[in-house]
């Protein structure tokens, strides 16, 4: 029988992160969602079978990343810094 992983899942109630998520789970492996809104994660995983575990951080935190690392096997990084109509430039996006 395979191993079963714990995996970090960064952006986990996003549309990547979520299929990457429910994917895991669905093969058998514990998930450990890095998220920014626990109330999000709930309303996104309803119903979702298996091992979950939702943690509130930021990508932009780095002592929240370091936490949510910690027990994990491995990471799936599908969280991203977005700015809908962010009239700086790209460098400033990627800043903040």
């Amino acid at each position: 029988m395979p191993k079963t992983l714990r995996v970090l899942v960064t952006g986990a109630t996003g549309l990547t992160g979520f299929h990457t998520a429910r994917a895991l789970l669905e093969a058998g492996h514990e998930v450990k969602a890095l998220v920014r809104s626990p109330e999000k994660a709930q309303r996104v995983f309803a119903g979702q079978e298996g091992p979950l575990e939702a943690v509130q951080g930021d990508i932009g935190d780095v002592a929240s990343v370091q936490s949510a690392l910690r027990g994990c096997d491995s990471v799936f990084h599908a969280a991203a810094t977005v700015a809908v109509g962010h009239t700086d430039s790209p460098e400033a996006l990627v800043e903040s």
